[in-house]
């Protein structure tokens, strides 16, 4: 692979040189065949869309929403120089496998027909921004690939039957095609270290950083601490307390939630106003359980 230097205000190169160089890959899952590419990262989003059923009803101002899914969807720009003709034909040469990938794997029949038997589909894997929980990389399917040779950069090699760009501009869409249990089991995620790497905590492990909080604190165990008044209380302490809780469902008002503990009233009669809750810890639980949480706005 090609031995880019990071230049002052030129791009992060992704590669350094070495076995610990960053790399685009891309699997082509059907032939386990793959292209590697390195180059300057110029561009990364991942994208989460969730699509949801509304259905209006007479007489209700919101329709009645019904989940249906969670889409991912990663595009990724990366720009290939060439810097020599070698490097250049051997870029090339995985641009054009990346290309080839495209494209489905057929099965010959007799008589000559030839039928589809495999779809493209790929893994791509991109340090643990694009990557499996397993590692691997995450399989999905590319939605194009665009190739954008800068002619203004020149060329390392120029004849009557091969051109080999200095610089190329690429970038693609790839979709991914989830192969792991994503959501919730009760309070803990059904797969840990999604979607980057990092560890959610179950609830009954211990979370560190609490005032006053011993070794083994977790945050369901214990009762309420004694912070001093007027410091914002967490919901272990509020639960502790008795204090602004109600024994009603979680009701939500314009995507918020409302009622008890949670804000304003939810017969606020001023809906649309925004509305910023300021809990605070009372000077003593007088009143006791149920004694209700004040709440103010700013």
């Amino acid at each position: 692979m090609p031995h880019y230097k990071k230049l002052p205000g030129e791009f992060g190169f992704m590669n350094c040189g070495g076995n610990g160089g960053l790399f685009i890959k891309f699997t082509h899952i059907p032939s386990g065949r793959s292209a590697t590419f390195a180059g300057a990262l110029t561009g990364f989003s991942d994208n989460y869309t969730s699509t949801w059923k509304e259905e209006p009803v007479y007489g209700r101002m919101d329709p009645i929403p019904t989940f249906q899914r969670t889409g991912r969807k990663i595009n990724i720009s990366w720009t290939i120089l060439n810097e020599s003709v070698e490097t250049g034909q051997r870029n090339m040469l995985e641009v054009s496998k990346l290309i080839n990938f495209l494209y489905p794997s057929y099965f010959s029949e007799k008589g000559g027909a030839t039928t589809i038997s495999t779809a493209p589909v790929l893994k791509m894997q991109f340090t643990n921004l694009a990557n499996s929980t397993r590692g691997g990389g995450l399989v999905g399917y590319l939605a194009g690939f665009n190739f954008k040779p800068n002619i203004e950069a020149g060329w390392v090699k120029m004849s009557g039957d091969e051109l080999i760009p200095t610089q190329i501009d690429a970038d693609c869409e790839f979709t991914v095609l989830h192969t792991i249990d994503l959501g919730w089991h009760g309070p803990d995620p059904r797969t840990d270290k999604f979607p980057y790497g990092s560890a959610l905590k179950p609830v009954n492990e211990p979370v560190g950083g609490t005032a006053g909080a011993g070794p083994g604190a977790t945050e369901t165990e214990g009762g309420p601490s004694e912070a001093n008044p007027g410091e914002e209380l967490t919901l272990k302490e509020r639960v502790g307390l008795g204090v602004g809780v109600e024994e009603t469902p979680l009701t939500m008002k314009n995507g918020a939630p409302c009622g008890g503990f949670w804000g304003p009233k939810c017969d606020d009669p001023a809906p649309d106003e925004a509305v910023n809750i300021s809990l605070t810890k009372p000077a003593s639980p007088a009143g006791g359980p149920g004694g209700g949480m004040p709440y103010t706005r700013d």
